[in-house]
């Protein structure tokens, strides 16, 4: 037999000898010579002879932005007042159905504004029975028109809308707008029975209001390189020497625009003679000013002392690193162990221009002063190229410019939802690439699916077809049927392949020439099938528009054209219409197919 056994619990239990908690909170520790130890473990006691700065004299210059050429045209004085996204982005935005009839509305208020009462209406009278400024909807009653104009008819609330507004109903302010900013002859009068210099005056007006509430201000030039598919522009500063010195932007794909996307043009680019020109007297100032420092500080950063209370925001122990991560380990010896070594001036300068500091000088607590020169006049062999533009005239290690950008950018703009969104994809089994049209304009300043609308008019044309030609033109009783090409929907563009002219024998430069594909109809006429988006709309298809290869890689690109809204730095509010451009997500195949079988 078995003796019972028992089991014993013992709890410990604090027992205070007091209420108060004062001092449990104050984590005394009565060893001193530990605490000297620990201080000395962590380098508390290491110090040098010198004194803390107390103070700093900076010498310096600046010089404004003062030339802007987009693209390769003909450079115009940098207007200051719009953020350097707008001066370069800003394009013509498609004139649909709802701004043009904005635009004529806001046309009879200024006539009714400005012109006395009776003179207003007659004017308006004769403006309304004008027929070049109604809206005329194309003939849909034969087959023949509503073939060529099916994707208006099929477009329903734009077809609807249109025909609301027709016959006089309303006034087509954008062929007003169209009339006067094509010809410097062309006057609002033109269309009364007589000259009015008046109304011609409120024509001026007209446009200027136009230019001002859409993001044009008068500037029709574009920035955007079709073949590259991306923004290309220079813009000029003042320097040292007697002539300005050009930044050059020839990767700007639409996204932040900041001082890395500028190079100093080289002596082999081409440049404007106008933005070489010799630099205006009193463009380059220079100041003087006293500041002083702090520490340089990071969200997370070690503290400084041992007993000093740390946020934790950044857990230096978990950082997991190898023997070969040389950049993580050097990294963490910097957070650790020289975090507290910076320290930060405070040197606030204006947006628009281009710094250098030619003088710093710094004062410590024992007054003595030390000068401080750039790291370019101390280690001339060594290349240190932080915040520094990259001048193509000189290799990588012979950069030594110390001047810095600062953009006149938006930091946090507005983007609205793509009004075009164009796909470029490879597709290595049909040997092309090919642009598809994702969202197309709705023409009522919205964009839509470019697959459905391209489904919707397919099967609105093959509704046309006559019975006696919608089947078979041969009867027989064979299984299979020998097709020539497969199609592909309509919102698919066709790139194809061609060499460069004039190119070697040996060549291999090719480029990618935008083609189409055929609309067969039975019964109708075949025609091209074009794009809908003002992306792959690039001149008036009698010249061919070309893309270099190296702009769609095996990833593809994305490029979007949508409104952007932003708060500029004096509260006014800026908008402009602008396109970006960003990697795709890799390779499809079109199923395009010649040749082949199928069941009948």
């Amino acid at each position: 037999m078995t003796s019972p056994s028992v089991t014993i619990w013992n709890r410990l239990e604090a027992r205070p000898r007091t209420r108060e908690i004062d001092r449990a909170l104050r984590c005394e520790i009565h060893d001193a010579l530990w605490m000297l130890t620990r201080q000395w473990q962590f380098g508390e006691f290491i110090g040098e002879d010198a004194g803390s700065l107390i103070c700093a004299r900076a010498k310096y210059r600046t010089a404004y932005l003062d030339k802007l050429a987009l693209g390769r045209n003909l450079p115009e004085d940098y207007d200051h007042s719009l953020p350097m996204e707008a001066n370069v982005k800003k394009e013509m935005p498609e004139l649909d159905l709802h701004l043009r009839m904005e635009m004529g509305r806001h046309w009879l208020r200024i006539l009714r504004r400005h012109l006395a009462p009776e003179r207003a209406e007659a004017v308006i009278a004769e403006f309304k029975a004008d027929k070049r400024l109604q809206f005329r909807p194309p003939r849909d009653r034969e087959l023949e028109e509503q073939y060529d104009n099916a994707a208006f008819i099929c477009n329903d609330d734009y077809y609807a809308l249109y025909h609301t507004v027709a016959g006089g109903r309303m006034l087509d302010g954008g062929f007003l707008y169209l009339h006067l900013t094509r010809d410097v002859d062309n006057f609002a009068s033109d269309f009364l029975s007589k000259r009015d210099d008046s109304v011609d005056s409120l024509g001026e007006k007209f446009v200027e209001w136009f230019d001002r509430v859409h993001g044009l201000y008068g500037n029709k030039k574009s920035a955007w390189h079709p073949s590259h598919l991306e923004y290309q522009f220079d813009c000029t500063t003042p320097s040292s020497g007697d002539r300005s010195r050009v930044l050059r932007a020839e990767e700007y794909h639409g996204g932040r625009l900041e001082w890395y996307s500028f190079d100093y043009a080289g002596s082999g680019d081409t440049v404007q003679p106008a933005l070489t020109a010799e630099n205006p007297a009193g463009q380059m100032q220079s100041f003087t000013r006293t500041l002083l420092p702090s520490q340089a500080a990071y969200p997370g950063m070690p503290g400084a002392r041992f007993w000093e209370m740390e946020d934790g925001r950044v857990d230096f122990g978990n950082i997991q690193t190898a023997a070969t991560d040389t950049a993580k380990m050097i990294f963490a010896q910097f957070g650790l162990v020289y975090g507290n070594d910076w320290l930060t001036f405070p040197l606030e300068l204006p947006l628009s221009c281009i710094a250098q500091i030619t003088e710093l000088t710094v004062t410590d607590v024992f007054g003595q002063q030390t000068v401080i020169p750039h790291v370019h006049a101390r280690k001339r062999d060594e290349f240190w190229g932080f915040f520094q533009l990259h001048d193509r005239s000189f290799d990588t290690g012979r950069q030594n410019d110390s001047w810095l950008l600062l953009a006149p950018v938006v930091s946090h703009p507005m983007e609205g939802k793509p009004i075009e969104k164009a796909v470029f994809i490879r597709d290595e089994m049909a040997n092309m690439v090919w642009a598809v049209e994702n969202t197309i304009p709705d023409r009522l300043g919205n964009g839509m699916d470019g697959y459905e609308f391209a489904q919707k008019v397919n099967a609105f044309i093959n509704s046309l077809i006559p019975k006696d030609q919608a089947k078979d033109p041969i009867e027989n009783a064979a299984e299979l049927k020998y097709v020539l090409a497969s199609t592909v929907p309509d919102n698919w563009i066709p790139f194809i392949p061609v060499k460069q002219q004039p190119a070697q024998p040996d060549s291999r430069d090719i480029r990618l020439q935008r083609a189409a594909m055929p609309r067969v109809t039975p019964g109708f006429e075949t025609r091209r099938i074009r794009p809908r988006t003002a992306i792959l709309r690039q001149g008036d298809f009698k010249a061919p528009y070309y893309v270099y290869e190296e702009e769609v890689p095996r990833s593809g690109a994305v490029v979007d054209l949508a409104w952007n809204r932003a708060r500029w730095h004096d509260g006014r509010i800026i908008t402009w219409l602008g396109r970006k451009k960003t990697n795709g997500r890799g390779e499809k195949s079109s199923g395009l197919r010649f040749d082949f079988l199928e069941d009948k």
